[in-house]
């Protein structure tokens, strides 16, 4: 499993990151597979915003898009996932501007939620 950061437009973004927008046209350059995750990165104006979101690739096709393109269909990863591949206990969906941002925290079940009463910079992907 491979993790591809991708610039995004504001325009693309909210939807993507809203669960609206399920799936992603891209250039075909990054030998994506089903099970990456794609880390969606807010970009306007030429700076990154600090939004971000992490969605799972769960099928792709070439078929009917441009040469050199391919079509992602998209979901939010299970907390497995983003445990066996960023090796943390647990994973929480913040509602902090767009959603979801996912913070990673190493927390057992019970003490999750107050585990995470502040958020750094730093634990947001």
């Amino acid at each position: 499993m491979t993790v591809h950061e991708l610039k995004t437009s504001p325009e693309y973004f909210g939807p993507v990151a809203d669960g609206v927008k399920t799936f992603e046209i891209r250039k075909d350059n990054r030998g994506y597979q089903v099970g990456d995750l794609l880390l969606f990165k807010e970009y306007e104006n030429g700076a990154f915003t600090g939004n971000a979101v992490i969605k799972e690739v769960t099928y792709l096709t070439a078929d009917y898009q441009q040469r050199d393109y391919v079509t992602l269909a998209i979901k939010e990863p299970d907390f497995d996932v983003l445990d066996s591949t960023f090796g943390y206990n647990k994973a929480a969906c913040l509602n902090m501007g767009y959603e979801p941002i996912w913070v990673l925290e190493e927390a057992a079940d019970e003490d999750l939620e107050e585990s995470i009463s502040a958020v750094d910079a730093a634990d947001v992907l």
